[in-house]
């Protein structure tokens, strides 16, 4: 047990949380934890959900890129993320990476609900931008330059 209660408390709250999203059109709408938008027929994935978040989590041991936190990085929300090479390398510095400890978690999760300021959300922004598909493409003709090279 910690001051946030035990992790099975602290599940329920994070299960239970309730959060304001704006759809295309302005209207904001409650959203009953993650589940809602996930067990439609058709799930709906949008920006929205990112845009209208308080904090993007992406608590996962393995990735190949980390694009939640990029998604999370391009709508200017704060980003927490596990402590794994993929997310440092998207993040850019400008994610709060995190350890595999769910005390550090919740408090950072508490954290995030802490007031944001202009700079942060546009450094956030103009990091993510710079992930564009001719960069992708460059880079991979030339590591596969490299590669051929070396052979």
């Amino acid at each position: 047990t910690t001051s946030f209660g035990t992790e099975t408390e602290r599940l329920a709250l994070l299960l239970e949380a309730r959060t304001t999203v704006l759809d295309a059109g302005g209207t904001s709408r409650e959203v009953t934890g993650w589940g809602e938008c996930v067990a439609q027929e058709e799930p709906t994935y949008s920006a929205e959900y990112v845009a209208g978040a308080q904090a993007v989590c992406m608590p996962s041991r393995y990735e190949g890129f980390g694009l939640p936190v990029l998604e999370g990085l391009a709508a200017g929300r704060p980003v927490l993320a596990s402590e794994i090479a993929a997310h440092r390398e998207v993040a850019g510095g400008l994610a709060q990476l995190l350890p595999r400890d769910a005390d550090a978690w919740a408090e950072a999760i508490v954290r995030a609900g802490d007031p944001d300021d202009d700079d942060r959300q546009a450094a956030r922004r103009a990091h993510a931008a710079t992930f564009t598909w001719a960069r992708s493409a460059s880079t991979h003709l030339t590591a596969y330059g490299s590669a051929t090279a070396a052979r």
